[in-house]
């Protein structure tokens, strides 16, 4: 039986944390967790401890902390996704969660169907923010992806140069080869990832990732739709940099 994950703030061996919120009513009310239970906390930035409840109570639970535990590697890709709609936004985020991302940057690239601006910005990145914090507790990483705010193309780009390989997954770039893409990146510096919306990239919204040093690759002769390419592009990469330094 798998221990369950919660996430708690700024933690060390020995102290007490309080447990509130959304994490308290899953413990409690959803898990049915008791006094006595060992639990999994892990704070959100790469740390994580074994834990025991002390007590639980309708507004909060304590746990006492045991011992830190050995966190999972990550893979140093971010994905630059194009906003999608709804359902589709939080299929990526959620999946690329668990391939290991570790940040993601929602990009308002010219034929996205979903719309983002003052009105709903804040509660779009909460909502993604959410689904990262649920992926990650489920798949075992002690560390959410850091959601950016979203960008328009021109700081896509110029955000996308601060690493050190930056991929453009493209449909129209069928033959060219993402190890050769990949071949004279230094995986320490990062390496970008940018998948397009539902429509596809417009042409020169190519041409101004290409001039900040972003290299195309494709998936072959089919289209794939946004969302798979996202978790397709994601777990290539990460394969491919794992498979470089002998991880896999």
């Amino acid at each position: 039986m798998s221990i369950h994950r919660f996430l708690a703030g700024s933690l060390a061996g020995g102290e007490e944390v309080s447990i509130t919120g959304d994490e308290l009513h899953h413990l409690r009310d959803v898990l049915r967790l008791r006094p006595g239970d060992h639990i999994v906390l892990a704070d959100g930035a790469g740390e994580q401890f074994a834990a025991v409840l002390e007590t639980v109570a309708r507004d909060e639970a304590i746990a006492c902390v045991l011992a830190p535990l050995d966190a999972p590697s990550l893979t140093r890709v971010t994905l630059f996704q194009s906003v999608l709609k709804s359902a589709k936004m939080d299929l990526v985020v959620q999946k690329v969660t668990e391939l290991g991302v570790r940040s993601i940057v929602p990009v308002l690239a010219e034929r996205c169907v979903a719309k983002v601006d003052g009105s709903n910005r804040e509660t779009k990145l909460g909502r993604w923010r959410r689904v990262a914090a649920e992926a990650a507790k489920q798949c075992g990483r002690a560390s959410v992806p850091e959601m950016c705010s979203p960008l328009e193309m021109d700081g896509a780009a110029a955000k996308m140069g601060e690493y050190a390989g930056s991929i453009v997954f493209w449909e129209e770039a069928k033959g060219a080869s993402l190890v050769e893409a990949l071949a004279d990146v230094d995986a320490e510096g990062g390496v970008a990832v940018f998948i397009g919306p539902e429509g596809g990239l417009a042409s020169h919204e190519v041409a101004t990732l290409k001039k900040a040093g972003a290299v195309c690759a494709g998936f072959g002769d089919l289209v794939l739709r946004s969302e798979t390419a996202a978790i397709a592009g994601v777990a290539i990469v990460s394969y491919e940099l794992n498979r470089r330094e002998g991880a896999c």
